[in-house]
């Protein structure tokens, strides 16, 4: 090799090497990028072939992740809602309470304000995330760490215990390999 040639590479799948400017390789014909429209109906052993396969299966992570975005979203802004509007104080039976019955008929409609869209945001991190979206990876890894927290600063209830359980679990399938290579971060 002279001192001008480029710089060389060896194939993934039969070792020959290469220059390191060539899309294929010059023994087995083997593409060096996933780019170069070779991998697909193909099977190589290489790891492109390897990485291309993790990118065509959808991991029980993300459908974990999604469903639980979802189910969030509709037990926590939603039903507090409801519970919040069911709670409303009424006027008492003399009818003389009017400032408390006028002042708790505000804090229900301020806090649709702030809870209505958050569940609108939750249920679009849950599209984002099951439709590939490479941004959701780090949003929802940061969703299951605001949610153990809260359940390790909340009293421990069943509840909070169960929510911790799930969300660690949870935590873990998001942080596997094949979890990561999903969404782009290999």
């Amino acid at each position: 090799m002279s001192p001008t040639s480029s710089p060389t590479r060896q194939c993934p799948h039969c070792g020959e090497i290469n220059d390191s400017d060539n899309a294929y390789c010059i023994n087995c014909n083997t593409p060096f990028t996933a780019y170069s429209g070779q991998l697909d109906g193909e099977v190589y052993e290489g790891k492109l072939a390897q990485q291309a396969a993790l990118l065509n299966t959808r991991p029980v992570a993300v459908t974990a992740m999604s469903l639980f975005l979802i189910l969030f979203a509709l037990f926590w802004p939603i039903l507090g809602l409801v519970h919040l509007y069911h709670t409303f104080i009424p006027t008492n039976a003399s009818g003389t309470n009017y400032i408390v019955s006028a002042v708790s008929s505000i804090v229900p409609v301020l806090t649709t304000f702030v809870l209505i869209p958050i569940a609108l945001a939750l249920f679009y991190i849950a599209w984002a995330t099951w439709s590939q979206a490479s941004w959701t990876w780090l949003v929802d890894a940061l969703i299951l760490g605001i949610c153990a927290v809260c359940c390790l600063l909340s009293l421990l209830t069943f509840k909070s215990i169960f929510f911790l359980i799930l969300t660690t679990a949870l935590a873990f399938l998001w942080f596997r390999r094949e979890t990561k290579a999903w969404f782009g971060y290999f």
